[in-house]
């Protein structure tokens, strides 16, 4: 509930945290608790809830692909940036909870 609340500001779905806490209950009974800790993490930065900031909708059918049947008319280019001048982007921040 602490990490849901810490990464997803609380958005995390019934379905995700029943996903999430069947994969590190085995760790977590077992009293490796960093390891818990770590897939809990790694699960949730995973979670749709993560990348949002609304709540996100589950559509339980599946949506079919669809192809692309005509060519483009003009070709295109498209033009990547990456800034990394640092900064903080505090909606992706992890805080440290105890001693480092």
């Amino acid at each position: 509930e602490e990490l849901s609340m810490l990464l997803t500001s609380g958005r995390l779905g019934e379905k995700n945290k029943a996903l999430v806490r069947s994969a590190i209950l085995p760790y977590f009974s077992a009293g490796d608790i960093g390891r818990a800790t770590r897939i809990a993490q790694q699960l949730l930065v995973s979670a749709p809830e993560f990348h949002t900031t609304g709540v996100p909708r589950r559509i339980e059918s599946v949506r079919q692909a669809q192809d692309y049947n005509d060519l483009p008319v003009q070709p295109y280019k498209a033009l990547v940036v990456f800034v990394m001048n640092g900064g903080c982007d505090s909606f992706n921040l992890l805080v440290p909870k105890g001693q480092c």
